[in-house]
């Protein structure tokens, strides 16, 4: 059965130009049922059965109630965002997180000139996962460094310093020289991300 807390929540909002069809939803749930089974199993993909749904009529009823599944677990979720600060506050540090990635990768992108890297469709896609592998390093190598930070003021007992290593973000590329030289042949020089973090001031 359609879960209880969505339909006594959402039966009853009121922001909705049209009302959902909940009589088409329990008409169509054994059908959708199934649907979410062969995607939760990887028997398909989303693009598939959708193009399967598309294709035939007799299929009209369950796409349509699919359709009106998904407004009620949107206007559920608007309910949600809505009524709990916490998660607009969660909501709103995801998006920082991924804008702040974007903004990295546009600083890759444009380091050494902002040309193409590349003539075609493949080189142009093996610049892009190049950049986002350049990004992921500069990430954890960030994280790195925060994770030896964290350790050795736990050690010292410097909660002052651990409170603003909450506000740091292991997205930042302020300390990287992305337009230098780097040279990828074997070495045994290594970071010593120890010593480092006894080094690192930090104001609360």
């Amino acid at each position: 059965m359609i879960q209880a807390w969505l339909l006594q929540d959402v039966i009853s909002c009121t922001f909705l130009r049209v009302p959902i069809d909940w009589e088409l939803i329990t008409r169509e749930w054994e059908n959708i049922c199934r649907l979410m089974i062969s995607l939760g199993q990887h028997k398909t993909s989303q693009s598939v059965l959708i193009k399967k749904l598309c294709r035939y009529k007799s299929n009209t009823a369950t796409l349509k109630a699919l359709a009106e599944y998904d407004r009620a677990i949107k206007a559920q979720y608007i309910l949600d965002y809505i009524d709990s600060e916490t998660l607009r506050r969660h909501v709103q540090r995801a998006l920082n997180r991924g804008e702040a990635f974007h903004q990295l990768r546009r600083v890759i992108a444009e380091t050494n000139g902002k040309k193409f890297r590349g003539s075609h469709h493949a080189e142009l896609t093996l610049w892009n996962e190049c950049a986002r592998l350049i990004a992921n390093c500069v990430i954890h190598y960030n994280a790195q460094i925060l994770s030896e930070l964290k350790e050795f003021n736990e050690h010292e007992g410097r909660s002052e310093n651990l409170e603003a290593l909450k506000r740091i973000s292991p997205v930042a590329w302020f300390h990287i020289n992305f337009s230098g030289f780097y040279s990828f042949a074997d070495s045994e020089n290594s970071h010593d991300f120890s010593a480092l973090a006894r080094t690192v001031h930090l104001e609360a």
